[in-house]
């Protein structure tokens, strides 16, 4: 088993406290503070965009619905065997059927002034008979297409639907590559973002070095450790980033949960089944990235102390 030097041990321990005493002590940690928690919210929300991402993937590849027009000319028997092998085939998760007079009743809601009109010069029912029908995977759009072709089904399905499940296809397929692009590009900005925080805490500590100069004299006369002067400036800064962390993380989680108080467009049904399938993807992905911040933070805050504090300590030969 392996077990941490004792020397290093203390000198970790011992930075730490003292780290916690410069934060409780220094009078401009607010500001500090807030510079950190703003680049920690730009952080957490480029996450949270990388989650919903992720679930709006999940729900196109997953979740593809599409309807499917029959031919009005089409006799019942063979509608009948129709709607039988689309319950058959083994992709579509779910299949209903929907006459033309349920089409028309509802497009009362929908549509009420084509109803009206219809309804007004004593028009026929415009709509046909369809079957909805939920793909298994948006890679099953080739199978359904071989099975629509089928020269069987060659009098029973418009043609015209064909070409529309055509351009479905097309437009899912655009949209997922869009939001793989945004995840691309969300991911090198959280990178930037990285280095700018690293950027933030180099200027920082750099400038509580130069405060603190007359002990940092003092401490390099007295033969300290590089690491003893550079380490409470580190801890300093890691405290800062896990509250940083954890206040930016409450924020985004309650503007969560309001948006759906505050916006109307959250209500919506398709709102709600995206914000279900988000709960579940940020209770599985949200625990390990909150995790990851914590424990990345102290690398951070390391780097960005180093950058800040050795080129003081090279100058007097203390560090190579």
């Amino acid at each position: 088993m392996l077990r941490m030097d004792p020397s290093i041990s203390i000198l970790i321990r011992r930075s730490s406290v003292r780290g916690m005493k410069n934060v409780m002590r220094e009078q401009r940690w607010f500001a500090s503070f807030g510079v950190l928690f703003g680049v920690l919210l730009m952080m957490q929300i480029l996450l949270f965009s990388l989650i919903g991402a992720q679930t709006m993937k999940h729900m196109l590849q997953s979740r593809t619905a599409l309807s499917i027009e029959i031919r009005s000319e089409t006799g019942e028997q063979q509608r009948h065997e129709f709607f039988a092998g689309i319950q058959q085939l083994p992709f579509v998760e779910n299949a209903v059927y929907i006459t033309k007079e349920q089409t028309f009743e509802d497009a009362r809601s929908t549509d009420p002034d084509l109803i009206a009109f219809l309804e007004k010069y004593e028009l026929t029912n415009p709509f046909l008979d369809t079957i909805g029908i939920t793909l298994g995977s948006l890679d099953n759009f080739s199978a359904l297409k071989i099975f629509l072709n089928d020269e069987k089904w060659r009098h029973t399905v418009n043609p015209a639907h064909i070409s529309k499940i055509n351009d479905q296809e097309a437009q899912l397929n655009e949209l997922l590559s869009i939001i793989s692009t945004g995840r691309s590009i969300s991911i090198i900005i959280i990178f930037i973002s990285i280095a700018v925080l690293i950027l933030i805490i180099t200027e920082l500590v750099r400038r509580r070095a130069s405060d603190r100069s007359e002990e940092i004299f003092v401490e390099q006369m007295a033969g300290a450790n590089p690491y003893a002067i550079i380490l409470p400036f580190a801890s300093e800064a890691t405290f800062l980033l896990w509250a940083a962390i954890v206040v930016s993380t409450v924020i985004i989680i309650l503007c969560m949960f309001l948006a759906p108080f505050v916006y109307p467009a959250f209500r919506g049904q398709l709102a709600n089944a995206m914000g279900n399938e988000f709960s579940i993807s940020a209770r599985g992905m949200f625990p390990m990235l909150f995790v990851a911040e914590i424990l990345l933070a102290p690398v951070v805050s390391f780097v960005g102390a180093w950058l800040g504090v050795a080129p003081r300590l090279k100058n007097t030969g203390q560090v190579a």
